[in-house]
């Protein structure tokens, strides 16, 4: 029957198979017989096959009784548990997760309760992502794991609860680093929020192990590309303090840092909350952790490749919160310790912004200098930047200088940077600054030597054309006439249409017209008269008038005296000067009728022009008027007293006459009150006098007459 029953099972006739296995049993259970110890081994035989049968045949939740009812309830119990086995093995999942559970049911808190539960995680091992090895996986460890009812109840079990918990890190991480990997290619939310609860239920199961340092690393890296980066810098923090000799050590300590980073509020957040502010602004406790960190690692890992970039961020938030010795301290740090580095050029440029910001010109321009000490920096893009920098703290140096009226000294500093930067671009403005400051110390040599320069090197043509202009007064003030007239010249033939280029050839011209080169002075004053459209331009003619006449040219004197006298000119006085000089010329031209018409002329303008405003040209025509009157002096000595005595009273008669007329005309020229007239018609009529007597004791005596006559 036993071979039967295997025959059946071979030929694939399972229920038959099965029942014949049973009647094997059954029969080793009959007492009597010849061939007992024979039945008894065969059902020994067919009850180990028992479950192999029934597990193709019968159905999982049948088999307790079945069992219990063919071989016993010890023995049947020895039975079900090999068939839940059975079909875990062949990959009868369901029945063997039913036996399993109703196994554990019997007794939750039984040792074998544990190894049932973990029988039924591993039916689904090969899937280790699905939900049902999720739901079992979390229901062991909640059962069976740390703090659970099973292990409070086997605590006496050291050895087994300390396998069992291994047996579930083990799991359980196996379990997470799956998921994990998914999560990882996937880069699905749900993906890493499965992972992320996993990781949760093993930190709260497990706080220590072989492999915790990894598990916090793991899950710290799963949390930072979830961008949760304060829970990453715990985990990752918590490899620093508690697994200092881990392999994943160094770079949980550089990991903590940039996590901490990342959970940092943003530069333009930072900036628009100083707004203006140099006031200093408490650090934010995510700003202080990171700092901590940043000095952590620098002290741990002193050489590291990362320690300047951590060190630039450090120094960075200093800046953006005002804590400027901080931040100076780390900048220094990273320009002496890493030259070359991109972070040293950054930080060069933030240390001279920080002195900038507090108008701290004296510690920016050191600074500056200790950078340029700088090789590697001194000669790349920063080295030119720090230049620039220094070269504007050294011209707004010489502009404070300025503003405080100190006009020598800024004068001196202005100098100083033209002469230390002659290629700058502000070197020409610093020229053209000590050149105005020099003037207003009233150092005008030295004024005029800046504007030289200014006008010599050229650059900027608005600079270059206002020293120009501010030259020749300049050259002027310090006697340098012929330079200034030069260049007063210069500019106005350059500058054809500017009023002040016009105003210049007539400058030009006077200082000319003083050193007596007269031809030049002509030609200025000539073109000016041409350009000019001012109501003043008339003047010339009458200077044109008198340095011809300086020069000999009478003639030429003579025309210009003319065309002023019947200019539209304001100058009145110079008016009855003209008429008087042009009298004067036509004296020595020893043409009397002109002289006498310009003399006359002469007074008449005079009178015209000072009815209805205070007198002008006195002087010039109280002279014109002596020299008209002058006439009756002459006619006066002219008039002999004859020898005869018949004529001699008509004589006398008419040297009175005139003598009386000189003198009425004399009063005319002293009521111009002009001192020296006043002198010279005083002086002429005493001289008439004198003649007058001269002449009449002077005459021939007639004869015949006695004493009394002669009286």
């Amino acid at each position: 029957m036993y071979k039967l029953a295997w025959t059946q099972y071979k030929l694939g006739q399972m229920s038959s198979a099965l029942r014949s296995l049973e009647k094997v049993i059954r029969a080793g259970k009959e007492k009597g017989g010849s061939s007992g110890p024979s039945r008894l081994r065969l059902a020994s035989e067919a009850s180990k096959d028992l479950v192999v049968f029934y597990a193709e045949a019968g159905k999982p939740e049948n088999a307790r009784r079945y069992f219990d009812e063919l071989v016993g309830a010890k023995k049947g119990r020895e039975l079900i548990e090999k068939l839940a086995y059975f079909y875990a093995d062949s990959g009868n999942r369901k029945a063997a997760q039913e036996i399993f559970s109703s196994l554990i049911d019997e007794n939750p808190q039984s040792e074998k309760a544990f190894e049932y539960q973990y029988q039924i995680v591993s039916l689904y091992a090969t899937s280790s992502t699905s939900n049902e090895f999720r739901g079992e996986l979390f229901e062991w460890l909640n059962n069976y794991g740390p703090g659970s009812q099973w292990q409070k109840s086997n605590d006496d079990k050291r050895e087994l609860v300390q396998k069992v918990n291994q047996l579930m890190e083990s799991t359980l991480r196996n379990h997470i680093l799956q998921i994990h990997q998914t999560a990882q290619n996937s880069r699905t939310k749900y993906s890493q929020n499965k992972a992320k609860d996993a990781y949760q239920l093993y930190f709260k199961k497990f706080d220590s192990g072989e492999k915790i340092d990894e598990m916090h690393f793991f899950f710290a890296e799963l949390l930072f590309d979830m961008g949760e980066f304060e829970g990453a810098a715990y985990h990752y923090n918590w490899i620093v303090k508690n697994a200092p000799k881990s392999q994943y050590a160094e770079k949980s300590r550089l990991n903590t840092v940039l996590a901490l980073e990342k959970a940092l509020p943003s530069e333009k957040d930072l900036k628009d909350r100083l707004g203006d502010s140099l006031d200093p602004v408490p650090l934010e406790k995510n700003v202080k952790n990171f700092l901590l960190a940043s000095k952590q690692y620098e002290e741990t890992y002193p050489k590291g490749e990362n320690v300047p970039a951590i060190k630039y961020k450090a120094g960075a938030l200093y800046y953006y919160h005002n804590m400027f010795d901080e931040a100076l301290n780390e900048f220094n740090e990273i320009i002496k310790g890493y030259p070359k580095s991109d972070y040293a050029k950054n930080a060069a440029n933030l240390t001279l912004d920080i002195y900038n910001l507090k108008k701290d010109f004296v510690g920016l321009e050191k600074a500056g200098t200790e950078i340029l000490k700088n090789e590697d920096l001194a000669s790349g893009q920063v080295g030119t930047q720090v230049k620039s920098v220094l070269q504007q703290v050294s011209f707004k140096k010489a502009q404070d200088l300025e503003s405080e009226k100190k006009y020598q000294e800024s004068a001196e500093s202005f100098k100083a940077f033209a002469d230390q930067n002659p290629g700058s671009d502000l070197a020409i403005t610093a020229l053209f600054n000590a050149g105005l400051n020099f003037e207003r110390a009233g150092l005008l040599a030295q004024s005029a030597n800046m504007h030289e320069s200014v006008v010599k090197k050229g650059g900027k043509a608005a600079i270059k054309e206002k020293s120009e202009k501010i030259l020749p007064s300049l050259y002027e003030k310090v006697g340098r006439y012929k330079e200034a007239a030069s260049m007063m010249e210069n500019y106005g033939s350059k500058n054809p249409k500017e009023k002040e280029a016009i105003d210049y050839l007539f400058n030009a011209a006077v200082i000319q017209d003083g050193v007596r080169r007269y031809r030049s002075a002509a030609k200025n004053y000539q073109e000016y008269f041409d350009r000019s459209r001012s109501d003043d331009k008339y003047d010339t003619l009458f200077l044109l008038a008198k340095l011809w006449e300086q020069r000999g040219g009478i003639s030429k004197a003579s025309e210009y005296y003319g065309r002023f006298y019947t200019s539209p000119t304001k100058d009145k006085s110079a008016v009855v000067e003209s008429a008087f000089r042009n009298a004067e010329i036509f004296r020595k031209k020893r043409k009397n009728s002109e002289y006498e018409r310009w003399l006359k002329k002469t007074v008449a303008s005079q009178e015209a022009l000072s009815k209805n405003s205070k007198s002008v040209g006195v002087r010039f025509a109280a002279e014109a008027q002596f020299d008209l009157v002058k006439g009756r002096f002459e006619e006066l000595t002219k008039v002999k007293i004859p020898a005869n005595p018949a004529k001699q009273k008509s004589a006398v008669d008419k040297k009175l006459s005139l003598l009386n007329k000189l003198k009425d005309d004399l009063k005319s020229v002293i009521a111009y009150d002009d001192g020296p007239t006043v002198v010279a018609s005083l002086t002429l009529l005493g001289q008439a006098y004198q003649h007058m007597a001269a002449a009449i004791f002077g005459a021939p005596t007639p004869k015949g007459l006695d004493e009394e006559g002669l009286k």
